[in-house]
């Protein structure tokens, strides 16, 4: 209890540093999944990145949607988010390229797409993250001392339960196993008791025939 306690006094200022620390970690791992993904298209093509999101705008962009959901997906995963979480971010990821995509092909824009869909995903990833608050706090930024208190919870309830598993053997005890314990067994002291008397009883019977 005292463990549930001290959590739930310190949940405000976790939950706070754990959202900007997951929102840090993602864009860490969106640049990294861009980055990754444009450079094995980039020499692919032979082209610069002027050139590429000039000439294969659309291409470009769907690699690099590509590329960013499977980094922050896999990054996701290695904090120990639930396959929802990550489905979601993964949408938030794919979702802002589609009429992007629709509206480069039917030619109602032209030019390149990729700045205006990496400032979309970003918006899309901080909607998410605020509406699944409770899911990137304390269980984001600090799932490994979050296992450590769960441990500790477990290992005070076990002793918790020897504690009482051993009251209630000592209550069940039967005060039968006291001479016992004492180190005189029952039976012995019975024999002897039973000697005793008949001693008494044959000493008493020949004072009286004397």
């Amino acid at each position: 209890m005292r463990v549930d306690t001290a959590t739930r006094q310190a949940r405000p200022g976790h939950d706070a540093h754990g959202f900007l620390r997951h929102l840090f970690e993602m864009a860490l791992a969106m640049m990294a999944g861009m980055m990754v993904s444009a450079a094995i298209f980039l020499s692919a093509v032979g082209m610069t990145a002027a050139e590429a999101m000039r000439e294969h705008a659309v291409l470009f962009v769907v690699l690099q949607a590509f590329g960013m959901t499977v980094a922050m997906v896999t990054w996701m995963r290695h904090r120990r988010h639930t396959w929802r979480s990550s489905s979601e971010m993964a949408a938030a990821m794919v979702i802002p390229a589609v009429p992007l995509i629709c509206l480069r092909l039917l030619d109602v824009i032209s030019g390149p797409i990729c700045g205006v869909y990496c400032f979309t995903t970003i918006v899309a990833m901080v909607v998410v993250m605020l509406y699944r608050r409770a899911d990137y706090g304390v269980a984001a930024s600090a799932s490994r001392p979050s296992r450590l208190v769960g441990r500790a919870e477990e290992l005070a309830s076990f002793a918790h339960s020897e504690r009482t598993t051993a009251r209630s053997v000592t209550k069940r005890q039967s005060p039968r196993a006291a001479p016992a314990i004492r180190g005189t067994p029952r039976p012995q002291a019975r024999k002897s008791a039973a000697a005793v008397a008949g001693l008494r009883r044959g000493a008493n019977d020949r004072g009286r025939r004397q």
